[in-house]
């Protein structure tokens, strides 16, 4: 009896992920149909969002043409190897991202040129430069951190290197997590749902989704971070399956340094530690239990560490930064290019104007939370407009700022011919391409959650809730959308299985 109580609480967890899910994708599904979010340049170096109708009959022809074509080519790969496949994607991967890379040459610009800069300072033994930078943003030295340990065998290695090769080195292994990422995800797939098919139809999904490709030239800890929270995931399903401690510490560690490098893979730790928690109420484990406890302590105790290593070179203390309080009244206001996203008043400007002073910016900061409440209660139609605006401008913008984040950078050289190509010349026809792609992921990712429901497997939902996650925190707090890019890549494996459910019901009618 009481068995089957765990595993009605188990299924009905599972549910409730899948439910909340669905009734977001819903909403996001019908609204990447009939409308579009765009980010340009506005001429200069902004973040313009605009939104624009779209043809939802032309959409959904395109969406049937596309699936019908995977079809097809799944018959046709029904006979090479998935390890044939996998070595194809990874390849593309590698081959076409180092060749954007290197064909862009970009220089980092605003905080990743700060991150950067003092980085590879700190990796020659100075550490004067930007201090009051990091007594607002103390976050971000994990990625410095990171930044400064590459520079320092960069320059093991190639001691003379010409400014920007050791930058444009580093975009070089953004495109080595994108690759790793991936074969991390059709990993993932074959563990969730036990399908050859769905492996190899998430592989060919990866291989035709180019955003984390053009992405690969920013310097900052998104792709890095991605990358090690993928593998986390991939190890917190083995331990699921074979009850190795071997898997359970390696997820510990994998999603510790996803969070070092950056802060908002919390999400993760939030989702994994949840579903592990069902997981042992379902079936008691004391290995389960210490490996669940090591996920929590080696992500809290690596945390710090990197501000404690800096203070300790630089003489000074940096403080608790922008609090963040802070970041969510931000969250809940009009920003600079729409609503929720980035705005100096009640984050920099506040920090300043309170001395640096943490919990007094905090203060000034529920104020203006507990204002912008009534103004959200008293005006209903208001609040709905704007948090539909801030959840399509994050998550139906199809580039996720990847076209954006190049042309707002300038180059070390002259740009090579396949930067111009994708990035000046057919920018708009990427972007519908990427739309095009969205959609159809999106599509099969709802799909899936309608599968799923009759299954409710709690480790089924862990992805899912993950999403979900980033979804419900980045409605509160700030607003971008190359925060969904890692998010929507983990739809994939999902929108596979989606799409491939379709398949076989198509066949078996056809039959």
């Amino acid at each position: 009896m009481l068995n089957l109580r765990k595993e009605k609480f188990s299924r009905f967890s599972a549910g409730a992920v899948l439910v909340l899910s669905l009734c977001f994708m819903l909403c996001l599904l019908v609204s990447a149909f009939v409308s579009t979010t765009l980010m340009s340049t506005g001429g200069g170096e902004g973040e313009v969002v605009t939104f624009f109708d779209d043809n939802f009959f032309l959409n959904t022809i395109i969406a049937l043409f596309m699936a019908a074509v995977l079809y097809l080519l799944l018959k046709v790969l029904e006979n090479v190897s998935l390890k044939a496949i996998l070595i194809v994607l990874i390849g593309w991967t590698l081959v076409f991202g180092c060749a954007f890379v290197c064909s862009a040459k970009l220089s980092p610009s605003q905080d990743s040129y700060i991150c950067t800069f003092f980085a590879l300072q700190a990796s020659k033994g100075d550490y004067s430069y930007y201090h009051e930078y990091f007594r607002f943003f103390p976050f971000q030295l994990g990625f410095v951190l990171y930044e400064e340990a590459f520079f320092r065998i960069f320059g093991i290695f190639l001691p003379n290197a010409p400014e920007g090769f050791s930058a444009v080195a580093l975009q070089l292994l953004n495109v080595v997590y994108t690759a790793a990422a991936f074969f991390a995800l059709v990993k993932i797939s074959g563990l969730l749902f036990g399908s050859v098919k769905v492996q190899k139809l998430t592989a060919v999904l990866l291989m035709l989704c180019v955003q984390p490709l053009f992405f690969c030239t920013y310097m900052y800890g998104n792709t890095p971070s991605f990358c090690l929270a993928c593998y986390g995931i991939w190890m917190f399903l083995l331990f699921q399956k074979e009850d190795r401690v071997l898997y359970g510490v390696l997820c510990g560690i994998f999603i510790a340094d996803a969070v070092l490098l950056k802060l908002n893979a919390l999400i993760y730790v939030v989702a994994i530690g949840i579903v592990w928690v069902i997981c042992i109420i379902k079936k008691p484990s004391l290995k389960s239990l210490a490996c669940l406890a090591l996920l929590a302590a080696l992500t809290f105790a690596v945390k710090p560490l990197p501000q404690k290593y800096y203070e300790a070179n630089i003489g000074e203390s940096l403080g608790n930064g922008i609090p963040q309080w802070s970041w969510m009244a931000m969250g809940l206001h009009e920003g600079e290019s729409c609503a929720g996203w980035y705005s100096p008043e009640y984050t920099t400007t506040a920090f300043l104007k309170n001395g640096f002073d943490s919990e007094k910016t905090s203060e000034t900061a529920k104020t203006a939370i507990s204002e912008r409440i009534r103004e959200f209660r008293d005006d209903p139609a208001m609040t709905a407009e704007f948090f539909h605006r801030k959840l399509v401008s994050q998550w139906n913008e199809p580039t996720y700022q990847s076209i954006w984040i190049n042309q707002v950078r300038s180059s070390y050289s002259e740009s090579g011919g396949l930067f111009d190509f994708f990035c000046t010349e057919h920018a708009d026809t990427l972007a519908d391409y990427m739309n095009s792609f969205q959609q159809l992921i999106f599509l099969g990712y709802t799909l899936a959650l309608i599968l799923l429901l009759k299954k409710r497997n709690i480790l089924n939902a862990l992805a899912p809730l993950v999403i979900f996650g980033a979804m419900l925190y980045h409605l509160i707090f700030e607003a971008k959308s190359q925060q969904s890019m890692g998010y929507f890549v983990l739809m994939i494996p999902f929108a596979a299985y989606g799409l491939s459910g379709i398949f076989t019901l198509a066949k078996h009618e056809r039959n």
